[in-house]
């Protein structure tokens, strides 16, 4: 039993001490008082701080917020009017524009129906002068022949004096 109050009497002075110390502070609510009050000004203190930039800022929006407002009302007045002849302008050319469209559209129809007319003639006119220049073709080889029958024969020459047909000895 020596040992345990050995023990004991070792872990004494350190209870003693703390039990020491913590009369100390419950003896001193003054103290207590004093470092909470401390705390409690550091706190009004920063949050001071911030309420003073959140004003300043603020104050500042106020004096600029304002202008800057005043400045695009006066811009936006500046500009409709112009937005507004722009879109006019912009009516007006368009409307312009789908008129000319319509009378591009209807040229455009009477060039082809002009040009089907055309190409109808053409062939008309390439198939009428394919007839008449073969029979053109056939009617002068057949006079050229026959012209040439009648010099072979004694009759009257050509009057351009080529007669292709007949015997080289008679040309």
């Amino acid at each position: 039993m020596v040992k345990i109050h050995g023990y004991f009497a070792l872990a004494l002075p350190l209870v003693a001490a703390r039990e020491n110390a913590e009369t100390q502070h419950a003896a001193n609510p003054i103290r207590k008082v004093v470092t909470m009050l401390q705390q409690m000004q550091n706190k009004v203190t920063a949050e001071g701080k911030k309420e003073k930039e959140l004003f300043d800022k603020f104050m500042c929006y106020c004096t600029t917020g304002a202008d800057d407002l005043a400045n695009s009302i006066n811009a936006a007045d500046t500009k409709i009017p112009q937005v507004e002849a722009a879109l006019k302008e912009g009516e007006a050319t368009k409307l312009q524009l789908e008129a000319d469209i319509k009378a591009h559209q209807a040229d455009r129809a009477e060039a082809k129906e002009a040009l089907a007319k055309a190409t109808a003639l053409r062939e008309k006119e390439a198939t009428a002068y394919a007839k008449e220049s073969g029979d053109f073709k056939t009617n002068r080889c057949h006079g050229q022949s026959n012209r040439c029958n009648l010099r072979r024969h004694g009759g009257c020459f050509p009057p351009d004096g080529n007669c292709n047909r007949g015997p080289p000895h008679l040309h």
